[in-house]
């Protein structure tokens, strides 16, 4: 069910033009900013069609999450990058940014539900890493991402809230 959702998502935002996809970032960095000045926070290199917030990084100085290995993700400071087997921009090296030192974690997801439970895309290395912090934990979608009900498990962490161009959605306790 999980992946069949996936895919219904992922084509609905892949088919949003660039033009508009670069609209809808500039409104949901205009909604970020105020949650990450003067703050640790972890954001992400957008892949393929996800919210791209490379603008709002020119401001601040953020860190970046890094695959090491099977479900193990961690955070560098750096300003060097390198596409990851993935495909995905990662840090070159930099200082680690311990889960425990952040105050916010900016988190891509494949689409979310208004009580803030996420889809990712299906490896958990988020969840591993958002278990090991108190940090705020915001959501980063379009709003064609959100669905009506996200199957969860026990694992999944659900998030404070989701921002999008034109909500922010935050968590009304568990299900």
């Amino acid at each position: 069910m999980k992946q069949k959702i996936r895919q219904t998502v992922l084509k609905r935002r892949d088919g949003l033009p660039p033009e508009q996809r670069k609209d809808l970032d500039r409104k949901i960095m205009e909604k970020v900013k105020p949650y990450t000045e003067g703050k640790e926070v972890l954001s992400y290199q957008a892949f393929s069609s996800e919210p791209d917030l490379s603008s709002l990084d020119k401001d601040l100085s953020f860190a970046y999450p890094k695959v090491l290995g099977k479900g193990l993700m961690k955070a560098y400071r750096s300003s060097v990058f390198e596409k990851s087997a993935y495909g995905i921009m990662e840090p070159s090296g930099g200082e680690e940014a311990l889960p425990e030192d952040l105050d916010v974690i900016l988190v891509p997801l494949v689409c979310f539900d208004e009580d803030c439970h996420r889809l990712g895309h299906g490896g958990g290395y988020y969840d591993r890493f958002l278990q090991k912090t108190h940090a705020l934990k915001i959501g980063i979608a379009y709003e064609i991402q959100k669905e009506k009900d996200i199957p969860i498990e026990e694992h999944d962490v659900c998030l404070d809230m989701v921002i999008t161009e034109e909500k922010i959605y935050t968590k009304t306790g568990p299900r």
